[in-house]
This record gives structure tokens, C-alpha cells and sequence, in this order.
């Protein structure tokens, strides 16, 4: 039987302009035990890589390249979160080039809360 601790960290940074904000999470460090052998492996998972409708993740809206979900300990009524298909190690691996897809990212999730009847001016990001 395997057992998983984990521990993340949350960061969070100001962008775009001062109401919106972008979070991401470092990558858990996980450690999977073999109990019966006393045997342990570590691994670096990322805890957005596995969001899907079939693991039981509240999918509002998906495409080809990013994911837009109901966070599971929602801080407002209507708590989405958008996320990235391709892997993101962190926040320091973006650079000028990936304006536009933060820009895709606000604009999914806007989408997301307007189709849920969250008007523009009760939005934050």
C-alpha cells in the first residue's frame, strides 16, 4: 500500500493592472512509501496537471489550451480558477512572450463568470 504526504506553498503576484491577481503553486514534493516494503520514491507533482472533468473537477469551460474550474474551497460565490494545459513551473518561467496568454487566461475566466451571471462589475481577477 502506497501512502502521500505533501506539502505546497502558495505565491501569489499582482498584475496586469492593481485589481487583478495571478496565482500559481509551486510543485508538491511528494513522497510515495511502500509500506510493505519500507521503500520510499520522491516526486515533484504539479497539483494543476491532473485537473479533469473525470477526476471530479468542476469544469466550466475547457480548450486546447487552457482549463477554467470551480476552486474546491471557494473564497466568493462564484471562485474560478483558469489554468494553463501546457505545464508552467512557475511564475519566474514566464517572460514577454506569454502576455498574451495571461491575457487569453483573464479573458476565459471573464467569460466563465459572465456565462454563470457574474456581471463585469463584480468581478475580480
Amino acid at each position: 500500500m502506497f501512502s502521500a504526504p505533501a506539502t505546497s506553498s502558495l505565491i501569489s503576484v499582482r498584475r496586469l493592472d492593481p485589481t487583478s491577481m495571478l496565482i500559481c503553486t509551486r510543485n508538491q514534493a511528494i513522497e510515495l512509501k511502500d509500506d510493505a516494503h519500507g521503500s520510499s520514491t520522491a516526486l515533484n507533482k504539479c497539483v494543476f496537471c491532473d485537473v479533469r472533468k473525470e477526476l471530479g473537477f468542476a469544469v466550466v469551460y475547457e480548450n486546447d489550451e487552457l482549463i477554467v474550474f470551480k476552486d474546491r474551497n471557494p473564497a466568493a460565490k462564484e471562485h474560478l480558477l483558469v489554468i494553463t494545459r501546457r505545464h508552467v513551473e512557475s511564475i519566474k518561467s514566464l517572460n514577454a512572450s506569454d502576455i498574451p496568454l495571461l491575457l487569453r487566461m483573464r479573458n476565459a475566466g471573464s467569460e466563465a463568470l459572465r456565462a454563470l451571471g457574474i456581471s463585469d462589475d463584480h468581478q475580480r481577477y
